[in-house]
């Protein structure tokens, strides 16, 4: 599964920009501007008003207010560690504070306690020491249960992992082969970008309600995968902010040949793909995503004789009989169903159509083409995301392949039954 989000930073800083928003900041005593200092000690409570400026004892550090934003509740501040300063927003919310970084701040920490009005209440902290990766044996005969919140470290992936989660000594490994594998198959690498903290740190506090790992890889220059037991796996990658993947406990089974996981695959291709750049809509997306899935599971299936249709049914990715045809295929493709997980099969069948009669560069042509159309459409300002529309896709499709691309792919099923069930 492939979600898409945005950068809460980036749309934080240019709501509270004065400038772009034409939103006016509290104005400081009209009697006095100049910015006043008062001193309070670590991991204390303190009160801190528009412009005004707090030092901590025994230390280079100090903490501005720089503006508050009453329409929008936001509190524009700055940390500052020597020469060093760091941009943060607190924004006052109803079930409490929430903190936006800009970058990670190595040595301190920042709590927000409570706002009320001009008045925000704050806490800093010095930073305790980077937690340390576990450390494992790299044999699938050892086997482990972390007890606490542990992560694992290779040279492209981290595995952050919930407490209670068992695993086989050799996951790095094999993890790393199946990345290269995938990039093998896609033609895509994992390309190192620019991250906001912010997004690093909501993230992890969306999926552990905590931040356990914080000051791991705070630049994201590795593949962060989340693992979390009752969780459906799925994927956040975007070209230009914090990516990463979700799966659970059940992916972790790599070294049962009869039980395929393929979830690691599945969503290290989304990653892949939309760290890259253009998302479609969800049909090319997961049918992309399936397409080398079943590729790369061809390589390590135990029973290399088993037959295409009953390979496909394990994923579910097969097509009922009679659901696809050439009156409704292109329609279909631009609903993507009301069942989601129909999307599935769909994409799955007319991804390796594509690729059978355009070549195995099909996929990757179509790539570049959106990239262009939506690189226009953005600085046109028509649109503000990455994601290329239904209606865009299938207009991308005929003007690339066919006009008659749909009618084509479902003529094309009809000769290969592989990809249709009899349920």
């Amino acid at each position: 599964m492939f979600k898409r989000i945005t950068s809460f930073i980036i749309t934080l800083i240019l709501i509270i920009s004065a400038v772009g928003m034409g939103l006016k900041p509290i104005p400081a005593n009209a009697k006095n501007n100049k910015v006043s200092a008062h001193k309070v000690a670590f991991n204390k409570k303190f009160c801190i008003k528009p412009k005004k400026t707090i030092k901590i004892k025994k230390s280079n550090v100090s903490v501005t207010l720089d503006n508050y934003y009453k329409k929008t509740g936001y509190y524009d501040l700055t940390l500052k560690d020597k020469k060093k300063k760091y941009h943060f927003v607190v924004a006052s919310r109803d079930e409490g504070c929430e903190l936006y970084y800009e970058k990670y701040i190595p040595n301190y920490k920042i709590k927000a306690i409570k706002a009320s009005g001009k008045k925000l209440y704050l806490k800093v902290s010095k930073r305790k020491n980077i937690p340390k990766a576990m450390s494992i044996s790299g044999k699938a005969s050892d086997h482990y249960e972390t007890k606490k919140y542990e992560y694992l470290e290779s040279d492209n992936i981290i595995l952050f992992m919930d407490k209670g989660i068992k695993f086989d000594g050799n996951i790095l490994s094999k993890f790393e082969e199946q990345l290269k594998e995938v990039e093998k198959l896609t033609g895509l690498k994992h390309t190192k970008h620019r991250c906001t903290y912010g997004s690093y740190c909501n993230n992890q506090q969306y999926i552990f309600g905590d931040l356990p790992f914080d000051g791991v890889d705070t630049k994201n220059t590795k593949i962060h995968v989340y693992v979390k037991n009752d969780i459906h796996p799925h994927c956040f990658a975007v070209p230009n902010d914090y990516s990463y993947f979700l799966i659970n406990e059940m992916d972790l089974d790599i070294n049962n040949d009869d039980e395929l996981c393929n979830a690691f695959i599945h969503e290290c291709i989304h990653y892949l793909h939309t760290s890259n750049g253009t998302s479609f809509n969800s049909i090319i997306n997961e049918g992309f995503a399936a397409y080398n899935e079943i590729r790369a599971l061809r390589k390590y299936q135990k029973d290399h004789n088993i037959e295409d249709t009953e390979f496909y049914e394990r994923f579910g990715y097969t097509l009922k009989k009679g659901e696809v045809t050439e009156a409704n295929a292109e329609s279909l493709f631009l609903k993507e169903y009301t069942n989601t997980e129909r999307v599935y099969p769909y994409g799955f069948a007319f991804m390796t159509y594509l690729h059978e009669t355009y070549g195995e560069k099909a996929f990757t042509n179509l790539f570049s083409a959106a990239k262009i159309i939506l690189k226009k459409e953005v600085k046109n300002q028509e649109i503000n995301h990455n994601d290329l529309s239904s209606k865009g896709c299938a207009k991308l499709l005929k003007k690339k392949y066919s006009k008659t691309i749909f009618k084509d792919f479902a003529k094309w099923l009809n000769n290969n039954p592989q990809f249709i069930s009899e349920y």
